[in-house]
């Protein structure tokens, strides 16, 4: 067992990670995210849902360094400087698809 592994399993990391973590769908259909591939979406998905890096590394089969470069793309392809712009980004992605679905008049 890695160091990595190690600690993932000593902080209970591979106990609480989903096996959704690769179901990109909430981002595939929204224009924002239209410029990321599959991969970078993945990795969205896991910064949304609060999963470190590490933990992601060990979900994915991929290096901690292929996820933080990863999230230096996503940032950079989307013109963002920060996680708590991705938040953003993706709620009002979330919103505008709501108020899309929503007829009008019901609140």
């Amino acid at each position: 067992m890695s160091h990595i592994e190690g600690t993932a399993a000593r902080n209970g990391l591979l106990a609480v990670l989903p096996t959704g973590l690769s179901d990109d769908r909430l981002l595939a259909d929204t224009q924002a995210f239209s410029p990321l591939t599959a991969r970078e979406r993945t990795v969205c998905v896991g910064i949304l849902t609060g999963y470190t890096s590490e933990a992601m590394a060990l979900n994915l089969g991929i290096s901690i360094n292929s996820v933080l470069t990863y999230r230096k793309r996503i940032y950079k392809k989307l013109c963002i400087a920060s996680q708590s712009e991705l938040f953003m980004i993706t709620f009002r992605q979330l919103l505008s698809r709501r108020s899309v679905e929503e007829p009008s008049g019901i609140s």
